[in-house]
């Protein structure tokens, strides 16, 4: 699947997930009974399952394979695919059907929607199941950080789908042009602006205008990288208190204003709003662009493009960059939680994982996967730096903050932060209002 940037806020969802314990479907909190059942007790009784993921028109392509995949072999389970669009719907259906006892039987969420669903009871606990079943070719493979990102009071509530890193992508073209050496590990914050003015044409030509850099100023997924990196973050190491106020975290936020307002080496929100920075980069307007794994596919068949992509700049204290992992759960009211749990193993085993990470829009989670080049990035059809692929996604990548009221949390920090990055507010006021009005949701 593409590897989705939404972490955007949604304030409507937090009034549909909070009746969601009174309308869910009670299911016992231990996996008891005839949910203890073995696979074949399970499969007996042909059984029809739904299977709700988001995307694009790849992504749903993806996903139906996976589906009709599984489905031939004939395990008793018929999965059959439901694909929303856009991820604002789907999150609002998800919510819509699990009130009213109508949720499917396999949910994709991302990591810190699993911690928010399973805080209000409505995901089934799959800690026992998984426990049974753990061994190396089917489950024992997976990243730890990546189990860890499913869990919610120290059960597990999904297993993890797929996931992806945060890169710099570069334009050759751009920087053989400047005659700057290409970024790599060396590269800084300092780094950046200083071949970013050599790479930065301010040519009031619109057909030779470039910028070094740019980024979306709405997304939190962009703040987080800056943050992390400037050693701040969204909370404290146990989730009891903001850290919008700190100072650290207010380095990183400035330093992304800085490089639009001081350096002016990336173009200001007037910009980015009606041309997208991936869209810029693909035109080669942009000698860089921060983002996902999941354009790696995308540039290599943008015709006339030549790239390559490196690690983030370090900041002050790391080079952190987001990974948005996605998993798979079962809603505690359905009535098919076996044949879904066959399902899940399925997707999350080799073949299911072989399967998503054969076109590179996102890595596997099962690290045998993410080291075997015939099927992860192969040099043949991906024209990259595969070290980089994969260093950048296991050992300089960093799930995205997770709270139960993330989604109340993240709408009011983008709201003053866009008011910030469009300089109609400064940083301590914009800080402050986060502070103020956020407060009260960590508890």
């Amino acid at each position: 699947m593409r590897f989705v940037q939404r972490y955007t806020g949604i304030l409507s969802s937090a009034v549909l997930i909070s009746s969601l314990i009174a309308c869910s479907s009670p299911t016992p909190s231990s996996n008891s009974g005839t949910e203890n059942k073995t696979a074949t007790d399970a499969q007996k009784k042909p059984v029809t399952i739904q299977y709700t993921f988001w995307g694009d028109a790849a992504t749903k392509a993806l996903h139906e394979q996976l589906a009709d995949t599984f489905n031939k072999k004939n395990t008793g389970v018929t999965v059959e695919a439901i694909h929303v669009p856009a991820f604002d719907q789907y999150l609002q259906k998800v919510q819509t059907t699990m009130a009213s006892g109508t949720a499917p039987d396999v949910i994709n969420f991302v990591h810190n929607d699993v911690y928010s669903f399973a805080s209000r009871d409505v995901l089934f606990d799959m800690t026992d199941w998984i426990k049974r079943d753990w061994d190396k070719e089917k489950l024992g493979e997976n990243l730890p950080d990546l189990m860890e990102g499913m869990k919610y009071d120290g059960k597990q509530y999904a297993l993890p789908r797929n996931a992806g890193g945060w890169y710099t992508y570069y334009n050759k073209t751009l920087f053989d042009k400047a005659g700057v050496k290409y970024p790599d590990e060396s590269w800084t914050w300092e780094t950046l602006i200083e071949a970013g003015k050599k790479l930065t044409n301010n040519s009031t030509n619109a057909n030779e205008r470039t910028w070094a850099i740019a980024f979306d100023a709405k997304s939190s997924a962009q703040h987080i990288n800056y943050i992390w990196q400037s050693g701040g973050d969204y909370f404290n190491k146990d989730k009891t208190a903001l850290l919008f106020d700190s100072p650290k975290t207010k380095q990183g936020l400035q330093f992304m204003y800085d490089l639009m307002y001081k350096e002016k080496i990336a173009p200001e929100p007037s910009v980015t709003t009606s041309q997208k920075p991936l869209d810029l980069f693909a035109a080669g307007k942009l000698a860089m662009v921060q983002d996902s794994m999941g354009n790696i596919p995308r540039f290599t068949e943008t015709k006339d493009l030549k790239w390559g992509i490196a690690y983030l700049p370090k900041g002050p204290e790391n080079r952190f960059g987001r990974i948005g992992a996605t998993g798979l759960a079962i809603p505690k009211g359905s009535k098919n939680k076996e044949a879904a749990w066959e399902f899940i193993k399925y997707v999350n085993g080799a073949e299911g994982q072989q399967l998503l990470a054969k076109d590179g829009f996102s890595a596997p989670v099962r690290e045998s996967i993410l080291k075997d080049e015939k099927n992860f990035l192969p040099a043949d059809k991906f024209p990259i730096d595969r070290t980089v692929a994969v260093k950048g996604y296991q050992e300089f990548g960093r799930l995205l903050p997770f709270h139960k009221n993330w989604t109340q949390i993240e709408a009011i920090a983008k709201k003053y932060l866009d008011l910030y990055f469009v300089n109609s507010m400064s940083l301590d006021e914009a800080t402050k209002k986060i502070m103020d009005e956020a407060a009260p949701l960590m508890k």
